[in-house]
């Protein structure tokens, strides 16, 4: 009250007008944050990684999983992709190492075809009601070393196509745990894909070259060439992405739209099937261990030593695309890994394990250090009971060069197709594909 009467507001005018302010100042402080009545996502920028590569920030969260739910109830993995108005939610499921539990929640943000935060778009624009999720449902594992916290949501539906991505924070800190991409898309556009040789003669016994087609028939006022935007993807790993800006054929009358890249901006280098571990059983050695063993509720493997790889390691074997599988048993203990990888001399660039498992990142924890005693790369990591798909990357492109490629293998493609509204500030996804290529 004094700071109003120094200011010359004095007598019931002044007292209203302090207790007036005083309201306003508290639901903008603490009231706003939550309610987000008029917030834009402006605001909430800080902590988000550039680009469509997911990041955790926190190094005792581990098996990070967002994938549609009936995927994961399979106990399996699948790409954060769900068309809009879909009956099953995406479901974020992760564990923190620790032996209490600690409150979290979730919040949605849009974002750009580039994975870049949009910028002055409403949060009531995409989603019903305020932008605060509680994660309430959570599990204490305390019969494993280390112990964990399981926790799970069930990702809110949005109300429009697009990229998206799923931030985690701590309640009491508000510190960010984790940034996860995924996207929501329409159906205005289909889209047929296949993959081709290459119509580079020297690289097309290594190489997919992927064709799509899109009918646009139920997508009105908009010019292919001007506003459509297509992202090619490799095994769900953002580092692969291709971006064709330009159609090379259109259809008016038919409203189809063919891209055929002869440039070799749509080539992919058709990998061989992914490295493996069989790690389900804690008892034996499963296939790519060497051993496994326990010292009362801890658990250590070594995993059989790998090597580099070219054209004619090429085997028909099927693979998870770098995916992995976990007994439906989600309280499974951690085994302490460790990866091999054979090398006479040190590399040029930096080596990295990655996969599915630990979302295609290429963070120091999982890069590998070369022992010139034993002539070969090692590292250790901490992974859940289970059969993972993996392979060693580098942060150069292309990003697997040790792990060969042959025009037969099978890999796993995404399709997105965003359009560019003019005057808009946002990317419609209007159309997607996911299809496994093999010639």
């Amino acid at each position: 009250m004094k700071g109003c009467i120094k200011n010359g507001h004095s007598g019931a005018f002044g007292a209203l007008s302090c207790l007036l302010v005083g309201f306003l100042g508290f639901l903008v402080s603490d009231c706003g944050r939550l309610l987000n009545l008029s917030a834009t996502q402006d605001s909430v920028h800080e902590a988000l990684p550039v680009g469509l590569a997911d990041t955790v920030y926190m190094e005792a969260v581990h098996s990070v999983q967002l994938a549609p739910k009936d995927v994961l109830t399979q106990g399996q993995i699948a790409p954060a992709v769900i068309p809009l108005h879909h009956p099953e939610p995406l479901v974020l499921m992760f564990d923190v190492l620790s032996d209490n539990y600690t409150a979290y929640y979730a919040e949605v943000l849009l974002c750009r075809s580039d994975g870049q935060l949009a910028q002055q778009v409403l949060v009531q624009s995409y989603l019903a009601g305020m932008n605060y999720f509680p994660i309430v449902d959570y599990v204490l594992v305390a019969h494993t070393d280390p112990s964990y916290v399981r926790y799970r949501l069930e990702v809110p539906r949005v109300q429009q196509s697009g990229m998206y991505v799923l931030r985690v924070r701590r309640v009491d800190t508000r510190e960010a745990v984790m940034a996860l991409r995924f996207a929501v898309y329409g159906k205005e556009v289909a889209i047929q894909a296949h993959i081709a040789f290459s119509d580079r003669v020297r690289t097309r016994d290594g190489y997919h070259r992927i064709v799509v087609q899109a009918d646009y028939r139920a997508l009105k006022n908009t010019d292919p060439h001007r506003d459509w935007y297509l992202v090619l993807r490799q095994n769900g790993d953002p580092h692969t992405d291709k971006v064709l800006l330009r159609p090379t054929r259109v259809n008016l009358a038919n409203q189809q739209v063919t891209y055929a890249a002869l440039d070799g901006s749509a080539d992919f280098r058709a990998l061989l099937p992914f490295r493996f571990c069989d790690l389900r059983y804690l008892t034996t050695s499963g296939v790519g261990v060497e051993r496994v063993r326990r010292k009362q509720l801890r658990y250590t493997a070594t995993l059989t030593e790998d090597s580099p790889r070219t054209k004619n390691d090429f085997t028909f074997q099927p693979d998870l695309n770098g995916g992995y599988q976990y007994p439906l048993n989600q309280t499974n203990p951690y085994i302490e890994v460790q990866f091999r990888f054979f090398a006479p001399e040190q590399l040029p660039t930096p080596l990295f394990v990655v996969g599915q498992f630990n979302l295609w990142n290429r963070a120091p924890k999982y890069q590998l250090h070369y022992d010139s005693l034993h002539r070969s790369y090692r590292s250790t990591l901490l992974l859940k009971q289970g059969y993972y798909n993996y392979a060693y990357a580098s942060q150069t492109k292309p990003p697997y060069r040790t792990e060969g490629a042959h025009f037969n293998s099978q890999n796993q493609y995404e399709v997105f197709l965003f359009t560019r509204p003019w005057g808009g500030i946002t990317n419609p996804l209007v159309g997607y594909a996911r299809f496994n290529g093999q010639l």
